[in-house]
């Protein structure tokens, strides 16, 4: 994953770092053996990953387009899901 990781370094990638379920803008800042970081463009915030959280990587020559139904469509050379911790009150 890391060598994967290392080719994208100072570029900006697709990564759902701010919810699971949406893709915002994010730029690759390291690649280390166990984990990777990138800087949100949207909240400026260094988000740092295990690799062992990621769920799906997509990669393609020209970009990745992402976005759907009523959103803007954007287009990563790198896109990343990563696992979120779900937040779900008590049932009552």
């Amino acid at each position: 994953m890391k060598a994967l990781f290392e080719r994208y370094l100072g570029q900006r990638i697709g990564l759902n770092y701010h919810t699971a379920y949406h893709i915002d803008e994010a730029t690759l800042a390291l690649a280390a053996e166990t984990f990777f970081a990138a800087r949100g463009e949207r909240d400026g915030v260094t988000h740092y990953y295990p690799y062992s959280a990621v769920i799906h990587v997509m990669e393609k020559e020209g970009g990745v387009e992402v976005g759907g139904l009523f959103v803007h469509k954007h287009q990563w050379p790198l896109v990343v899901k990563v696992g979120h911790v779900v937040d779900v009150g008590p049932v009552v």
